[in-house]
């Protein structure tokens, strides 16, 4: 294949004229009138018009059933601010040079420059190549539709043109915008150490995976599947229980009732910056949240610490919106039926009535908890809250002020 030639990234408008059916009953009929009062001139006219016509539609028949196309993206997963690259390869088969037209619907969105246009096209010769390119960046955290990439090729007036591949919608999955952790010494004391001290015991739920059968062990640690599969006995590796273990959960009812969206956002950022951290610090991390999420995703994310959980990790925090849609502690009770030895980092708008109710569930389970919450309430009033000391965002952060 010859090598790709520079693509010109401009639009071309759609020359109606000449493909209008009814302009070209009209040239017809004009063609008639010249011949009949005798006027060459306008005769080589219309018969110029319908000739290009005609000859652009047989030109297009001929040439692009040998344009084949191929879509390429660089990652469907990126963090705000990233650079995206989307393409077409163009490869024409054909012995007539072709005008190819590629269109990325909603490639406007994800451009900072105003008027940025989906459609791409460029002029490719007979048997050469070509590429179709789109360089974006990522937006602001969420789920993009982008889509569906659709190549046409067609005469090389950009007259008539045929589709040649139509490639299946894209989701763009931008992650949250992480942030450093700062140390967290208030963490570490009212979490890890009560987590810590239970000893070396396997913890029966969390499967790390298997290996060979060591005599002693009990015949209920054969996995028998694996065992039949390699033909020699195999027994499960389980996480030892004195590894921390964090559910991070996020009540979305407040910020919806107060429409604070920036404090929403302020949220699943700390949420997302902290559940890295704890990863990164070989901590199991887990989360639970009431809030929906877009593609029919579960707001629950099991407690693990394995290769990839990062990603599964972020991707639930992208498709999270500030729409409640579930009981924050019947999703918390799901998960915790499931999992013994957890701790919890709670997130919230503010002190309020839901995080008092959801405290009360928590130390009711023995379950040691850090609350964090966007807004802190106003000091008036002597309301006491069963959770005790309540901490901002803003500590998360390093900022002044931010403890109470």
């Amino acid at each position: 294949m010859n090598e790709p030639v520079p693509a010109q990234v401009t639009s071309s408008p759609i020359p109606t004229f000449f493909i209008d059916p009814l302009a070209r009953i009209i040239m017809g009929f004009f063609l008639f009138i010249a011949f009949l009062v005798g006027r060459p001139d306008l005769a080589i006219f219309c018969l110029v018009v319908l000739l290009l016509s005609s000859g652009a539609k047989l030109w297009r028949r001929a040439g692009a059933a040998q344009v084949t196309c191929r879509f390429r993206s660089d990652t469907l997963r990126a963090f705000p601010g990233e650079p995206l690259g989307f393409a077409v390869d163009v490869v024409n088969g054909s012995f007539l040079p072709m005008e190819i037209r590629s269109r990325l619907g909603g490639a406007d969105r994800l451009s900072t420059v105003k008027g940025t246009e989906d459609a791409r096209v460029c002029k490719v010769g007979a048997r050469r190549s070509a590429r179709l390119a789109w360089d974006l960046k990522a937006p602001g955290r969420g789920v993009y539709r982008i889509g569906p990439p659709v190549t046409e090729a067609g005469d090389v007036f950009g007259l008539f043109f045929q589709q040649t591949s139509r490639e299946e919608p894209l989701d763009l999955v931008v992650y949250p915008r992480l942030f450093p952790v700062t140390p967290l010494p208030w963490q570490a004391r009212e979490l890890f150490g009560s987590l810590r001290a239970k000893g070396l015991i396997e913890d029966p739920v969390h499967l790390m995976g298997t290996r060979e059968y060591q005599p002693g062990r009990p015949a209920r640690a054969i996995h028998w599947k694996a065992s039949v599969r390699l033909n020699r006995l195999q027994e499960k590796v389980f996480e030892p229980s004195k590894r921390a273990k964090i559910v991070l959960s996020l009540d979305v009812r407040g910020f919806h009732s107060a429409g604070d969206a920036d404090a929403f956002e302020a949220a699943v950022e700390a949420v997302a910056s902290v559940g890295v951290r704890l990863i990164q610090d070989g901590v199991a991390v887990g989360l639970v949240t009431n809030a929906e999420c877009s593609g029919n995703q579960t707001p629950l994310v099991p407690v693990a610490l394995r290769p990839g959980h990062v990603s599964v990790l972020l991707e639930r925090m992208a498709r999270l919106t500030m729409e409640p849609a579930a009981d924050l502690i019947h999703v918390t009770r799901h998960l915790l039926d499931r999992t013994t030895g957890v701790g919890c980092v709670h997130f919230a708008f503010t002190e309020d009535e839901d995080l008092d109710g959801y405290a009360s569930y928590l130390q009711g389970r023995r379950i040691p908890a850090s609350f964090m919450v966007a807004r802190r309430a106003q000091r008036e009033g002597a309301r006491t809250f069963s959770p005790g000391v309540v901490h901002s965002l803003d500590v998360l952060r390093g900022r002044e002020g931010g403890a109470p």
